[in-house]
């Protein structure tokens, strides 16, 4: 992304002519941003925008929707992505504080089967991250040994 100013009127434009091009990411933004630019580029060209806009939309109510239901099994949301890192690969991912106090079987009831990888030692012990999908997103969090 790239913002193309001239002395009149600043336009923000996609800029991608090359293959190269990368897209330094907002927090696993980076879809979401990309859609809301190809919308403004639209209205700006007298192009449809309804089928994008229906896809912007379906993101949002999807991520919320899940965080939604964490919370709802009093389980702390540390951060949501609507296109998450490994082990995502590009899908909505929601990251939750494990309170080792505080059951998860509900949460573990609700989603399908969990994989399990194990982190490096850290001070506190072995890391493991565990990873499972819930309501159209990937949720993630860590067990410590």
């Amino acid at each position: 992304l790239s913002s193309v100013c001239t002395q009149t009127n600043p336009v923000p434009v996609l800029n991608f002519w090359i293959d190269s091009t990368t897209v330094d990411g907002i927090a696993g933004w980076e879809e979401y941003i990309t859609i809301d630019r190809a919308i403004k580029s639209n209205i700006k060209q007298d192009y449809e925008t309804a089928a994008l806009e229906r896809q912007k939309e379906a993101m949002k109510r999807r991520i919320e929707a899940a965080v939604r239901a964490l919370r709802d099994l009093g389980l702390q949301v540390l951060e949501q992505h609507l296109c998450g890192d490994f082990p995502a690969q590009g899908e909505p991912t929601v990251r939750i504080v494990r309170d080792p106090s505080c059951s998860i079987a509900p949460l573990l009831d609700a989603t399908g089967p969990r994989r399990w990888i194990r982190g490096p030692v850290a001070s506190l012990g072995a890391v493991t991250t565990v990873y499972a999908p819930f309501r159209g997103v990937l949720v993630i969090w860590e067990e410590r040994a």
